[in-house]
């Protein structure tokens, strides 16, 4: 039969539910690699390049707001 409006809707709600999920893992996966990463670095040492920190810093504004949007 026709595809009904609550069908089509429940579905976006199912690939919205999956991408949030996703971003949460991310964050995670990347928090706890800052936290590992950082122990095993020497105090003194920096552990990311500039660069590195710029785009990093880049990618989680933009998790947070894609977070935000989500909800």
């Amino acid at each position: 039969g026709p595809v009904t409006f609550s069908q089509v809707f429940g579905q976006q709600c199912q690939l919205m539910e999956a991408a949030v999920q996703s971003l949460h893992t991310l964050n995670d996966q990347i928090s706890h690699f800052i936290v590992n990463k950082s122990k095993m670095l020497d105090e003194d040492e920096d552990t990311f390049l500039p660069n590195e920190k710029e785009s990093l810093k880049n990618s989680m504004l933009l998790m947070r707001h894609l977070l935000i949007d989500a909800q």
